[in-house]
């Protein structure tokens, strides 16, 4: 009886290993793996909100001097970004490769009007900041990829999401480009963001951030345009109803926010944004030094001739319909506020 007995459970585990063996194989195999494009692109999420900025199946979480709107006839006559056709696979278009160089930061500088069904929204595109982000938005803009797009993620407080045009959050244009994460920029509001699946897998889906998230927000998206009119269609978009996505995060939106289409505009090149801790010089004519930003701000701290080196403490501020920056001047070790147009970069 109990030879029986060890006979059958030697049997039992021999079985149970060939059955281990058989579905090891199967998972090491092709029929095993998901395709990156079946996994959501999500945005990794604040500790506030349980819900990751990420791009891929349920993803996550950017006027010139006689400058033109770019019309479909401008954008045949710019340069081409792909040298082959994409693939049509069910509306959605795809390219085996990302686009070509074919912007130009330092000698143009470049627009996106994000025309919604609930109004416009123009993002002015940080070229310099990240170059290949920039022209992989431009370029899938001017091939008409984000047509008729939704916004599939909508989570108030913290970002809108679009970009997929299956509207499932898994959608991309069947490439991956490499980060450019941000250095001196930060997730503030009516900044662009790039979602992704995590390091190097952007594709073509952003986010609106929508509150200030710095230091709530890591550093792992790359920074690629900032809302310069229409923040209040974001927040528009930002107030519809939402009921519960297929992962159960409470921002698949109830109602129809489509993204219409996004032109391109080129303009003259903006000015070279002045990072924080950066040399910035006085201009010809001096300025004056003071303890407060404003015509009267404060008081006088010293009278600064031109050539003089300072070290940009802040981004500028806005105050009597004038910019005014903080600064140390590394000579005195003064600080003290002064008009943004009296200095100027290295």
């Amino acid at each position: 009886m109990r030879n029986s007995r060890r006979r059958a459970l030697v049997l039992g585990l021999l079985l149970a290993a060939l059955v281990a063996v058989g579905y090891g194989v199967y998972l090491a195999s092709d029929a095993g793996r998901l395709p990156w494009r079946d996994e959501p692109t999500r945005i990794a999420i604040t500790p506030a909100v349980d819900a990751p900025l990420v791009a891929t199946p349920e993803a996550s979480p950017a006027a010139a001097q006689g400058a033109e709107a770019a019309s479909p006839a401008a954008a045949q006559d710019a340069p081409a970004c792909w040298d082959e056709e994409p693939v049509d696979e069910d509306g959605l278009l795809q390219w085996s490769e990302p686009p070509g160089m074919v912007i130009d930061p330092e000698t143009t500088g470049y627009v996106a009007t994000l025309q919604t069904n609930r109004g416009g929204i123009t993002i002015e595109l940080l070229a310099r900041d990240a170059p290949v982000t920039v022209n992989n938005i431009v370029c899938l803009a001017r091939n008409n990829y984000y047509e008729e797009t939704p916004f599939h993620r909508v989570l108030a407080g913290f970002v809108i999401q679009s970009g997929d045009p299956t509207g499932t959050g898994a959608g991309g244009p069947g490439y991956q480009i490499e980060d450019e994460l941000p250095e001196s920029l930060d997730y503030t509001r009516g900044m662009l963001a790039m979602a992704n699946a995590g390091p190097n897998t952007n594709g073509s889906q952003f986010f609106v951030v929508l509150a200030d998230l710095r230091g709530q927000l890591p550093k792992n998206y790359t920074i690629f345009g900032t809302v310069t009119e229409g923040m209040e269609v974001v927040d528009e978009i930002a107030a519809v109803p939402v009921e519960p996505s297929q992962s159960g995060e409470p921002s698949s939106p109830t109602e129809d926010v489509i993204l219409e289409q996004v032109t391109i505009e080129e303009t003259a090149p903006p000015p070279v944004r002045i990072a924080i801790g950066a040399t910035v010089v006085v201009v010809e004519g001096g300025t004056t030094l003071r303890s407060a930003p404003g015509g009267d701000g404060g008081v006088l701290v010293a009278e600064l001739e031109a050539g003089t080196e300072l070290v940009a403490l802040a981004d500028p501020e806005e105050l009597d319909d004038a910019s005014w920056r903080l600064v140390r001047d590394p000579a005195s070790r003064n600080v003290g506020y002064v008009p943004a147009a009296d200095v100027e970069g290295t």
